[in-house]
């Protein structure tokens, strides 16, 4: 079971930013997740990574983007789902 050190999110969008940060943190407290979490939120990046129009994203540890539906807030609950298949 790998551990989870860094967690990034993408996102264009401001208030779902705000909303997913508070979900985050909850789920990461409730799985007792201790990690790195940044948020981006820049275009040229985004479009690097070609996420634009598919945001919000997740990335852990570098690896892969995990995407939700597009421009819907990432769930609490949907975090303590990624955390788990991500430990698996």
């Amino acid at each position: 079971m790998e551990q989870i050190s860094e967690i990034i999110v993408w996102d264009t969008s401001a208030q779902r930013i705000h909303l997913m940060e508070k979900n985050l943190k909850s789920a990461m407290r409730k799985l007792a997740v201790r990690a790195t979490v940044q948020f981006n939120s820049e275009e040229p990046l985004l479009s690097r990574f070609n996420l634009l129009g598919k945001t919000p994203a997740v990335q852990i540890n570098k690896g892969g983007m995990w995407c939700c539906t597009p421009g819907d807030a990432i769930s609490e609950e949907a975090f303590i789902r990624l955390f788990q298949r991500y430990a698996r």
